[in-house]
């Protein structure tokens, strides 16, 4: 279990940079 919660907060944090990565992609694209 403990390397599944450990997975699952590397998950987490990957997501949020893959959200803020687009974020900043959109920004450019638009720019």
């Amino acid at each position: 279990q403990r390397e599944n919660a450990a997975l699952n907060e590397r998950v987490t944090v990957l997501s949020r940079q893959v959200q803020s990565l687009s974020e900043q992609l959109r920004r450019l694209s638009k720019g």
